[in-house]
């Protein structure tokens, strides 16, 4: 995708956005590209004009392309592009790169595609639009690992999400050091017999002060290590491995009618009991838990 593939796009959004404000298609153009300034035919006073407008839209892109990054210090055209929005719903999109690094834009991701690796940078905190029920990623597919971790993404910018990722299907999904106060995973129906939405869930030091629901998931390995987590409940969920290390549990913790290979307990603590009515485990080890 070109820098100006992205523009093309962006223009096709300004039917009342722009015209009722009398900016230049030009200068709209040259803002994007350039910015203001001495390199640029466009005035402060228009860059400032253009940034308060974008503060009250949300401005949806589709049926992109995001191809990999280039040179690891060079910062692709379309990112120095992004990084002037404000609020960005991409739809219908294809990611071949890792990341998209948009400091202060606040992202919603709908019906994309990742296919590699993807870090979960930080997202922009929007003080004058908190809209409930909103959602980071929706029915997305990861090919590749999710990395959501504190050097990327800052609690504030997630907890403004009442769910993360909702309907989504990725091979794994690392959550290391944040601390969680929104829906980590999310699913809309029960998953086909055997169907793996994630096939594997790690959290590392984790806070998680919103209950973690996989009920009914079908995942091949589950490993919570170093962490805080409210509740869990993997109620008729299937695991290969389900592993809990150095971590308390402070709500309710439910493994019923589930089926798992090898569970591992240990160095932990569970202040309310453990659910593990009709659960079905080939190698149970429980060491040191209270």
């Amino acid at each position: 995708m070109s820098a100006q593939s992205l523009i093309d796009h962006l223009h096709s959004f300004p039917t009342r956005r722009s015209s009722d404000l009398f900016f230049n298609k030009a200068h709209v153009t040259e803002w994007l590209e350039q910015g203001y300034g001495l390199e640029s035919d466009v005035s402060r006073n228009t860059a400032e004009r253009l940034e308060m407008t974008l503060q009250n839209y949300t401005i949806e892109i589709s049926d992109l392309t995001f191809p990999e990054a280039g040179e690891p210090d060079e910062i692709p055209a379309h990112v120095n592009i992004l990084r002037k929005l404000k609020r960005v719903h991409f739809k219908n999109c294809r990611f071949e790169c890792s990341q998209l690094a948009l400091p202060g834009v606040r992202l919603w991701f709908e019906n994309c595609t990742f296919s590699s690796d993807w870090l979960v940078t930080c997202s922009g905190y929007d003080d004058l639009y908190i809209a409930r029920g909103d959602t980071l990623f929706e029915h997305c597919s990861f090919a590749g690992t999710v990395s959501l971790t504190d050097i990327n993404a800052e609690d504030d910018a997630l907890r403004q999400y009442d769910c993360l990722f909702f309907n989504c299907f990725a091979k794994a999904l690392t959550v290391y050091r944040i601390g969680l106060k929104s829906h980590l995973w999310a699913v809309e129906n029960l998953p086909q017999e055997g169907e793996p939405r994630l096939q594997e869930l790690t959290l590392l030091s984790v806070d998680a002060r919103s209950p973690i629901n996989l009920s009914h998931q079908v995942i091949e390995r589950v490993q919570i290590t170093d962490s805080h987590i409210a509740d869990l409940n993997f109620y008729g969920g299937k695991a290969g491995t389900l592993t809990l290390m150095n971590t308390e549990c402070n709500g309710g913790f439910s493994l019923e009618l589930s089926e798992i290979g090898n569970l591992l307990f240990s160095d932990s603590t569970f202040n309310r009991p453990v659910n593990l009515s009709r659960m079905k485990a080939g190698n149970l080890d429980i060491k040191r838990v209270d």
